[in-house]
Formats: structure tokens, C-alpha cells, sequence
């Protein structure tokens, strides 16, 4: 049995939709754990509905305490052998499921991912998860790859966790964003500890996330604001002093540079001049750290080099020429 933890905070706009595509999954034997994160619209009382018509729905109401805290909420209340997570706003295809077991029953493998449709406010579409080949990886060779080469999508909602992967890892609750990249490299940390575990690919776009749901540009500064603290943490999981995981501490620092480059645009997009300066020293600082670094791709580099030389830009700089 799969469970599938869904975070749920003011979607009723959204909720059913995504609702309905995990109820008509090909793959039947589902625990749909709705955590209502202290709604103030019609959220709650649409997972209440929910569950009323179908058992394979549980529903969790708790005070807001944001999206690390509901799902840690789900994963302690979860009992299924798989895990999956999915955001409320956000649909899957009818065979997501049933295409991720049974790549991961090829190989016995631990955490299965699959590619997926970007949806942008403008009403474009855009399948661009690089990485997956439909082949297998272990734990290492996947962080190194998701780290450095910005592979195989940063949440959670397109991968699928063997329970025993997940090992009672729990999400950092004083993270609110990007968070979920913290869990999955402290998964994978896990397993590279204990020297086993295998990663599936499937390439075919199965997943449907929507970008761009809250635009405000505040809003957005104190997530990224969020985020540094997420990549600092992720370094914090590698030994910079042990030769084995100085590399994945590298990379990982590098990562902090590339949030760094997001926080400095965002500081100035809301005048917040001198913040963005100690980002881009930030930024700076570890760019050249790292400037002959061959674990990251020079197209990974590129674009912090870009967001140096314009923060504001860089990155509608970078969609142009890649």
C-alpha cells in the first residue's frame, strides 16, 4: 500500500482536482493522509467531505504550523510500505503510481522518480526534469547529480520512497521552503551511511505541477530567505574535514551560492538594497571557491555567473541561451 501525504492550507480552489486524479489511480491500495494545516477556507471541509465517501481517506486537522509540520504529521500517522507526497494544489496522471512500482519492482529498487509537466501562470506547459534516463543510480551518484547538475526536480512530489527508505527521517520544521530538498538529500545521506539502496528513473512526465500560485514578490523574498537556510542545513549534513564527503560538501555549498544569486534578485526586487549586497558577496564568495570545481557542470556555473553580473536579469538571461 502506498500513502500519500498531502499538506493542505487554503486550495479549495485546487483541492478537488487534485483530490479526483489520486482517487482514480490505476493503483488502488492507497492511504490518503489530508493534513489541513488550519485552513481558513473551505479546505477542511472539503477533505471532510472526501472522506466521507471514500475510507481510503484520513484526515488530520491541526493548527497552522506550515508545510514541514504537516507532513512530519502525515509520515508519523502513515502505514503503508511506500510513501508518496503531493501538493494540493497539483494533479497526477491515472497511472502515476502504477508506473512508479513497477519500475521500482525491476530492480528492488528504494525511491522511484518520474518526470513532470510545469504549468506556468501564462498557461504554457514545460517537461524539464533533466536526469532520467530510465536507469538505476545509487544513493551517492543521485545526490552528487541532484546537488550539482540541478537533476531530477527539487520536491518530493515526483518520487515515490520505499518506507524503509525514509527510515524515520522527518522534515526540518524550522523550514518552510525548499525543504523538501532537505529531506530528500537527508535520505539519501542515509543510505549512502548505510551502503545500500538503489534509485529508478522513469522519464515519462507523470506528475503536473503548478507554478505560481502566490506571485507576491514579498512573499517570495521570504521564502528564498527560507531557502538559504535550507542549503546551509544541507551542507551541515557532510563533513567538510572527511576526504569521502568533502565532495558532496562541495557541492552542496555551491548550491548555497545559487540561493544566494535567488535571495540577492529578490532583495532587489523589493529595495532591499544592502541584503542583497551580503547575498551577492555570498554568492561571490563561493562561486570562487568552487570556480574549478569539474563535480559542477560550467552550465550550473554559468548560471551563477549570470546572476552576479545581473541579479535582476540573470535568470531570464540564462531560459534565452541555454
Amino acid at each position: 500500500m502506498i500513502s500519500v501525504i498531502i499538506p493542505v492550507y487554503n486550495v479549495g480552489e485546487y483541492l478537488e482536482r487534485c483530490l479526483d486524479s489520486i482517487l482514480c489511480q490505476s493503483c488502488k491500495e492507497l492511504e490518503i493522509i489530508l493534513v489541513d494545516d488550519g485552513s481558513t477556507d473551505q479546505s477542511g471541509a472539503l477533505c471532510d467531505n472526501y472522506a466521507a465517501k471514500d475510507e481510503r481517506l484520513k484526515v488530520i486537522h491541526q493548527p497552522n504550523g506550515g508545510v514541514s509540520k504537516a507532513r512530519n504529521a502525515g509520515l508519523l500517522a502513515a502505514s503503508g510500505d511506500y510513501i508518496g507526497f503531493v501538493d494540493a494544489d497539483d494533479y497526477l496522471e491515472p497511472n502515476t503510481y502504477e508506473c512508479l512500482l513497477k519500475q521500482m519492482g525491476k530492480a528492488d529498487a528504494d525511491i522511484a522518480i518520474c518526470g513532470a509537466w510545469f504549468h506556468w501562470p501564462d498557461k504554457t506547459t514545460q517537461n524539464d526534469i533533466a536526469g532520467l534516463e530510465e536507469k538505476y543510480t545509487g544513493p551517492e551518484e543521485t545526490l552528487r547529480n541532484y546537488l550539482g547538475k540541478n537533476y531530477y526536480g527539487r520536491g518530493l512530489w515526483n518520487k515515490l520512497f520505499r518506507r524503509e527508505a525514509v527510515n524515520q527521517t522527518l522534515f526540518d520544521e524550522d523550514v518552510s521552503y525548499f525543504e523538501d530538498s532537505l529531506f530528500f538529500c537527508g535520505v539519501l545521506k542515509r543510505m549512502i551511511e548505510s551502503q545500500k539502496g538503489i534509485i529508478s528513473f522513469v522519464k515519462e512526465p507523470l506528475y503536473h505541477y503548478m507554478i505560481g500560485r502566490d506571485g507576491s514578490s514579498i512573499r517570495n523574498f521570504e521564502r528564498y530567505q527560507t531557502s538559504m537556510l535550507s542549503a546551509e542545513r544541507i551542507c551541515s549534513l557532510f563533513d567538510k574535514n572527511d576526504p569521502a564527503e568533502k565532495p558532496l560538501y562541495d557541492i552542496a555549498r555551491f548550491r548555497l551560492a545559487f540561493m544566494a544569486v535567488n535571495c540577492c534578485r529578490q532583495a532587489l526586487l523589493n529595495g532591499r538594497k544592502s541584503e542583497a549586497e551580503v547575498y551577492r558577496q555570498t554568492a561571490a564568495k563561493i562561486m570562487k571557491e568552487q570556480a574549478h570545481n569539474k563535480d559542477i557542470p560550467e552550465s550550473e556555473k554559468l548560471k551563477v555567473k549570470l546572476g552576479l553580473i545581473s541579479p535582476v536579469h540573470g535568470v531570464n538571461i540564462w531560459k534565452k541561451i541555454r
